[in-house]
């Protein structure tokens, strides 16, 4: 993970699995475009806005996606 980069993550929303019956058709994968804020073996959390300070002049993670790492199909760096 490279600071300040922007990364595509393809990835299998999950959320179904809760159900007691899973559907027919399965839904598409997902891709989320941001920042990789955090990266462990369990999950990346994916920052998709931003706060940008004028005083400090730093960018903040604003929200994004806690995606667990055995849904990810693909990691891309894009700058």
């Amino acid at each position: 993970m490279d600071k300040n980069s922007i990364y595509t993550i393809l990835w299998n929303d999950a959320a179904f699995t809760f159900e007691k019956e899973l559907p027919v058709n399965l839904p598409n994968p997902r891709l989320t475009v941001g920042f990789i804020i955090l990266e462990n073996n369990e999950f990346v959390f994916l920052s998709t806005n931003v706060d940008f300070n004028k005083e400090t002049n730093k960018i903040l993670p604003k929200d994004g996606f806690v995606i667990p790492k055995k849904t990810i199909l693909k990691i891309t760096k894009i700058t």
